[in-house]
């Protein structure tokens, strides 16, 4: 409970699920670019804040490393220090049920150029009021979840490419509840 800072050796590829759950005086992670999943609930309630890459200065931000390919469903659900932008990396596949659910410090997500992910999970941004501006959907997104933005009341718009997006499907109630999107 007293945990307030971890360093994830270069030989951990996994954050296992639940493995800092509920850590509320967690605010500060170091991981390298090995790291390729962050399994369920892995930081779910914790006070992270500051995040870094191996041999980098920690900053006041969400920095994801670059082989990342799984976020777990609640992996990071109300984890309300959370702030700013998140960029997911191209090499991110899935981002599960309420990755990010109750994360009001979250301002913008951007996607890295070349991105494989194919879905955004259900309520996985949800109440996430302070998600702002215009989310740009790289080519690779082919569902947007149920309730997956569902509360992003600063949100303005999403957008996509017409021609080259694979896109096919919005569920039931994604955007529901974006007051700032005008149709």
């Amino acid at each position: 409970d007293n945990l307030s800072s971890i360093i994830i050796p270069t030989n951990i590829t996994s954050i296992g699920d639940g493995a800092f759950s509920d850590c509320g005086q967690l605010s500060s992670v170091t991981w390298h670019n090995g790291v390729t999943s962050i399994g369920a609930s892995a930081f779910m309630g914790s006070a992270i804040k500051n995040t870094a890459i191996s041999g980098g200065q920690l900053a006041n931000a969400l920095i994801l490393p670059s082989s990342l390919q799984t976020i777990g469903a609640s992996a990071f659900e109300k984890a309300a220090d959370i702030v700013g932008t998140i960029t997911f990396p191209a090499t991110l596949q899935t981002l599960g049920d309420r990755a990010f659910f109750d994360c009001d410090g979250i301002t913008s997500i951007s996607f890295a150029n070349g991105s494989i992910i194919t879905e955004i999970g259900e309520q996985c941004f949800e109440n996430s009021g302070r998600l702002a501006g215009t989310i740009a959907f790289p080519d690779s997104i082919q569902r947007i979840c149920a309730d997956a933005f569902r509360y992003c009341t600063s949100l303005v718009g999403i957008s996509f490419n017409k021609e080259t997006s694979n896109l096919t499907v919005i569920e039931e109630g994604a955007f529901n509840e974006c007051t700032g999107m005008t149709c």
